[in-house]
């Protein structure tokens, strides 16, 4: 939760700011101050000054940041059963060729359930990225889905229009294909994150 995590990073920064001595006033309790005042006397034998205050610290940020953890696995477990599902039934992809209609991928069927991922193992060619093609939209012309459906969340998606299902594809559906470094590639620049 990025509430507990700003309370945590709020902590910290008073008391390194304090511990710096440009934090509250000396006479305001702080960690980072009594960490300060702790460090002149750490070497004289009287470490407890400084152990204390610190381990304080760290105790009290680990427990806040478990504290958010615990809020937001709470809270998912809440809404997982408001999350989406995907569905695609006889599903079958064509290519009108001049000899006639080119059967890719035919009667594909499968469900993914809320907190579910599907991969899709084959042999070369077997239309496992032709079908991935099919479900998010991205078959390019004379391709088509001939027959079946794809829903998500209940909607049939497969018949909508481009501009409706690229609103849809990448925020509610998507796919990695057979190439994961391509997709996935750590070097290249997202431009959304601009």
């Amino acid at each position: 939760m990025l509430a507990t995590i700003n309370i945590a990073t709020a902590i910290i920064t008073e008391a390194t700011l304090s511990f710096l001595g440009v934090g509250v006033p000396p006479t305001q309790p702080s960690l980072g101050t009594l960490i300060r005042v702790g460090n002149d006397f750490l070497f004289s034998g009287e470490w407890w000054i400084t152990i204390f205050p610190g381990a304080a610290l760290v105790i009290m940020v680990l427990a806040i940041n478990l504290l958010g953890d615990w809020l937001r696995d709470a809270l998912e477990s809440e809404t997982a059963i408001n999350a989406r599902c995907s569905r695609s039934s006889g599903l079958r992809v064509e290519f009108p060729t001049r000899r006639g209609t080119l059967v890719a991928v035919d009667d594909v069927s499968f469900s993914i359930a809320p907190g579910e991922v599907l991969g899709v193992v084959g042999e070369s060619g077997a239309g496992k990225s032709l079908t991935g093609a099919a479900i998010i939209g991205l078959i390019d012309p004379p391709g088509r889905i001939g027959a079946g459906e794809v829903l998500l969340d209940g909607r049939r998606i497969d018949n909508l229009p481009p501009e409706a299902m690229r609103r849809v594809r990448g925020r509610e559906i998507g796919a990695v294909f057979q190439d994961p470094l391509t997709s996935l590639n750590p070097l290249l620049h997202d431009r959304r994150a601009s």
